[in-house]
């Protein structure tokens, strides 16, 4: 009864997580950080969660850069506009 609510309460607490635990088919990701790897299986699991965080900071990078652009477009799509009422 009890390991059945500590199963529930593994539950992900981000994207990247439920992404991790995806791509390694587990229940859930264990991180542990910063700590000696003991195993190549484990070795693998902090590989795969590093590539996926890489890529995942390259989306937001991304994500990022067109956000500014776009924020650019917008004020001077703006200014264009104030400039044609004051004409």
């Amino acid at each position: 009864m009890r390991e059945d609510r500590m199963k529930n309460s593994m539950r992900h607490t981000s994207p990247e997580e439920e992404k991790i635990s995806n791509h390694l088919g587990r229940e859930r990701a264990e991180v542990a950080a910063f700590k000696p790897v003991k195993s190549y299986e484990e070795l693998d699991r902090v590989m795969a969660e590093n590539w996926i965080l890489r890529n995942n900071i390259a989306e937001l990078q991304k994500q990022l850069q067109d956000a500014y652009i776009r924020i650019r477009e917008l004020k001077e799509a703006r200014h264009n506009k104030q400039m044609e009422l004051f004409e």
